[in-house]
């Protein structure tokens, strides 16, 4: 597709990770008013629309993807998330609880990874 992922310094990042962690604390995934919840698509981080992909939606999250699935139209399920896994996997394996143990403990383990501010 010839699209680069955009860059995104470390501060740049630690906030949108911290951002997804407060949403993710605060019960923004359980209060969505439909059952099937998608991890950081359904975030405010997310600015997407149904009809766009997360490059047209210059949404941030997918430079965290791997390299492969970048311009998939969902990037962020293929973010590594640990242990092989990544949203797109646990969608098909987890319960809602293990997807937000997952990723809780995922933001935590790169935020505390990125340093202090």
């Amino acid at each position: 597709m010839g699209d680069a992922a955009p860059s995104l310094d470390r501060n740049q990042l630690r906030l949108i990770l911290e951002r997804e962690l407060a949403f993710l604390e605060d019960g923004g995934y359980r209060r969505a008013p439909w059952s099937v919840v998608l991890f950081f698509e359904d975030s405010p981080t997310c600015p997407r629309t149904s009809s766009q992909t997360c490059i047209e939606a210059r949404c941030p999250l997918p430079a965290l993807a791997d390299r492969e699935s970048y311009a998939a139209p969902s990037a962020c399920r293929f973010i590594p998330l640990g242990n092989g896994e990544n949203l797109n996997s646990l969608y098909r394996t987890a319960t809602r609880e293990e997807l937000e143990t997952t990723v809780r403990k995922w933001l935590v383990d790169t935020i505390r990874q990125l340093g202090p501010k």
